[in-house]
């Protein structure tokens, strides 16, 4: 977890940044089998622009792929 900050937060503010917008993002979350307990939700990272949102443990593999195709679009 960030502390002060949810991850959500950092993505708004990444993609609200003019210098910074255009960087791809991934969201890694820890909570996707606790989201019902949570205020947080996958959809409400995909409204913040992000490009991936993937639940952990994260396979290193299955990221530097998701990556790689960012890269590609990119």
């Amino acid at each position: 977890m960030i502390p002060e900050k949810s991850g959500f937060d950092v993505c708004s503010e990444i993609k609200n940044s003019l210098e910074y917008s255009k960087i791809p993002v991934i969201m890694l979350t820890a909570l996707k089998k606790k989201l019902s307990q949570t205020s947080y939700s996958v959809s409400q990272g995909l409204d913040l622009e992000a490009e991936d949102y993937i639940d952990k443990p994260v396979d290193p593999q299955e990221l530097v792929s998701r990556i790689n195709n960012l890269l590609q679009e990119n």
